[in-house]
């Protein structure tokens, strides 16, 4: 082999691992200005606005229980029938669970964020240490990088990318050491393999970067202005409120109706 043949090898060598550093950039430049972003801004959001919002949910709940009570009265009366309590109450239930469910998965939403808030926060050698983790853990078990990427491995990424999000100090440099136990040698390509991979990773980083600009688009862009800008924020607390205000009124009138039929014909279906 010549010097020229020498000198090509080696520089696509350095191309080489310059190209999958980029792409690992990426990877961590999405992962820092989008996805945990987007974290922090809906649990921002859920901060602000949860507890109105799960209070509207429960007065709807409430609201539609009545309504369905009083229709379900209403139709026993009708028919001349004695009014079935028990039934009427277990119709009335049983056709709120789907929003009851809503109801279960928004205190989880608002809870977990309250935790994301309440994290310890990191200081700056270890925010600079995460990311030089997050970097490592995607050049050597993002599929696009590593040929031999299994479901350990997406696992272990996917992991790294919650301790990430997280601001998991210890869980990323456990997840570092694993890497360091199974951590495998390179494998030695040739040139044409070289030349291939260099176009396929640059490819994927476009790819990357092209689908982080359409995610902070749709979901850091638009809900940022509504978090972080303490007018819009008051503005959106003020239409919950008075959202929360109708509703209560409009539970209220018919819990009054259900409560006079009660006391005229004599049952009781709350």
């Amino acid at each position: 082999m010549n010097v020229l043949n020498i000198d090509r090898i080696i520089n696509l060598r350095k191309e080489y691992q310059s190209v999958k550093e980029d792409f690992a950039e990426a990877v961590l430049d999405r992962a820092e200005n989008v996805i945990k972003k987007e974290v922090l801004i809906k649990s921002t959001y859920q901060s602000h606005f949860g507890m109105y919002e799960l209070a509207i949910l429960k007065t709807e709940v409430d609201r539609r229980m009545l309504l369905r009570k009083l229709e379900l009265a209403n139709e026993y009366m009708k028919a001349n029938k004695d009014i079935d309590e028990d039934k009427i109450r277990e119709i009335a239930e049983s056709e709120q669970l789907g929003l009851l469910e809503i109801i279960e998965n928004k205190k989880s939403r608002i809870q977990k964020a309250n935790d994301f808030l309440k994290r310890d926060r990191l200081n700056t050698r270890e925010k600079e240490r995460m990311k030089d983790s997050m970097k490592l853990l995607t050049l050597k078990l993002h599929p696009v990088l590593y040929k031999k990427s299994d479901e350990k491995s997406v696992m272990i990424l996917e992991k790294a990318l919650d301790a990430f999000i997280d601001d998991n100090y210890g869980k990323m440099r456990m997840l570092e050491n694993i890497l360091d136990a199974s951590c495998e040698k390179e494998e030695n390509l040739d040139e044409k393999t070289m030349i291939n991979e260099i176009e396929r990773i640059r490819r994927a980083i476009a790819d990357e970067v092209m689908q982080a600009a359409l995610e902070r688009k749709e979901k850091v862009f638009e809900m940022e202005d509504l978090v972080f800008n303490l007018k819009k924020v008051e503005e959106q607390k003020e239409a919950l409120k008075n959202e929360l205000k109708i509703e209560q009124q409009a539970r209220d009138d018919l819990k009054y109706k259900l409560d006079l039929l009660e006391k005229i014909y004599n049952f009781n279906v709350e």
